[in-house]
């Protein structure tokens, strides 16, 4: 028998047969099968998963797919903001351009502004642009939009052909028919009248009815009733005591009108000749002297009626008006003049002998002479009283007994004027 074979179960696990499997390169743990070569490998056990890995890995696939959502919303949002303001632009083009052709057209105008068609007579001065033109026409509610209608004009070349004057128009008109009104020939200013300085209203009215320029009836109700761009008009005091609220400012001078002219017209022209002369720097200094530019008027009217066109002395007399006002004892302060005293209306709250300070308002128009005497007076007159002989001359005296004995002089010489 081979001696390899007969080993007892004692020798195997004997301490030398221990240590020389131990020493074997191939050798496996005591206790386990040596394989052998033709013995197919156990397939490898996967290590066990980690359970903290698979947890984050739906999170993150979570994010991912919150993120898309999140962008699929805002993108939808986004879109429909640009259909609001393309549905919005495109609303407001067919709005423009459906103005614009009621503009051209004249159809249904008076419709879009919510007014009733009217009948406006315009004025052209000479020199006037064809962009201002435009902006007449809108002012008065002839055309919807001065910007397209200029744009027509650029692309027709149709405005080089606009007369001067006087032109009636309908807010229904189309662009043609405004064009055509345009190039009439046109009422010139062929009526030049003067209106005289030291003339109340009534009297001022009369001179423009027989011009032939306006009836005295439309020229009064304008006047009474109607507003006016001008600050010196604007500026007047709600006095009850005045009866005309115009007196004083109708300037005088010599104007050029339209025959059966616009009352609104006319009143307007002749305001605008008095904010002219009255100028920003003559109101400074009336009210760095404390007075306001009604009263201004109010006494420069005053100055105009007691000079009576002899302008050299109006500075003179109207520092003794204000010597009056301001150095009187208050309550005595009467300006004592007598053409106020005679003015037919406001049942005496004119009279200056009778009514302390200045009157309500002007007692007639004034030259721009009698402004500048108001608002700039002679201050070395220190005179309180004055009076004119017969022959217009002016004497100035301080005191009423001297005043009385210049008087009694000018009788004695028959050079008192009566």
């Amino acid at each position: 028998m081979d001696q390899q074979n007969n080993k007892t179960p004692q020798d195997e696990f004997s301490v030398d047969a221990i240590l020389q499997q131990l020493d074997r390169p191939d050798a496996s743990a005591p206790g386990t099968d040596t394989p052998q070569e033709n013995q197919t490998a156990p397939e490898p056990v996967p290590a066990p998963a980690d359970t903290t890995k698979t947890a984050e890995k739906p999170q993150k696939k979570r994010k991912k797919n919150g993120k898309k959502q999140r962008s699929r919303g805002k993108g939808c949002l986004v879109t429909l903001i640009w259909l609001i303001v393309i549905g919005a632009v495109s609303v407001g083009l067919a709005l423009a351009a459906l103005f614009a052709v009621s503009d051209y057209l004249g159809v249904g105008k008076d419709f879009i502004r919510g007014r009733e068609t009217e009948t406006v007579q315009l004025y052209v001065e000479e020199g006037t642009s064809v962009q201002d033109i435009a902006q007449m026409l809108e002012d008065n509610g002839i055309i919807i939009n001065k910007h397209v209608f200029l744009l027509y004009l650029k692309l027709t070349h149709k405005g080089d052909n606009m007369n001067y004057g006087a032109h009636d128009f309908s807010t229904k008109m189309s662009y043609n028919e405004i064009l055509a009104s345009l190039a009439q020939t046109a009422k010139a200013e062929d009526l030049e009248v003067t209106v005289p300085s030291c003339k109340r209203v009534d009297d001022i009215l009369r001179v423009l009815e027989e011009a032939g320029v306006c009836s005295y009836g439309d020229l009064r109700t304008e006047l009474l009733n109607g507003s006016f761009d001008s600050p010196l008009w604007n500026a007047i005091p709600a006095d009850e005591r005045m009866y005309y609220a115009a007196e004083g400012y109708l300037f005088p001078d010599t104007y050029k009108f339209y025959e059966n002219d616009s009352p609104h017209r006319v009143i307007q022209k002749m305001l605008d000749n008095l904010e002219e002369k009255f100028t920003p720097e003559m109101r400074k200094a009336a009210a760095d002297r404390g007075y306001t530019t009604h009263q201004i008027l109010t006494m420069a009217s005053v100055v105009e009626s007691e000079c009576n066109g002899f302008y050299d002395e109006m500075p003179k007399v109207a520092q003794v008006f204000y010597n009056r006002l301001e150095q009187w004892p208050e309550g005595q302060r009467l300006l004592q003049s007598d053409p106020s005293s005679s003015y037919p209306y406001g049942n005496g709250a004119y009279d200056t002998y009778r009514s302390e300070g200045l009157p309500p308002g002007p007692i007639c128009n004034m030259s721009e002479a009698a402004i500048k005497a108001a608002v700039y007076p002679d201050e070395t007159v220190t005179a309180f009283y004055f009076v004119t002989d017969s022959n217009h001359k002016f004497y100035y005296n301080e005191t009423l007994s001297a005043h009385e004995a210049t008087i009694t002089e000018l009788k004695n010489k028959g050079l008192w004027l009566s």
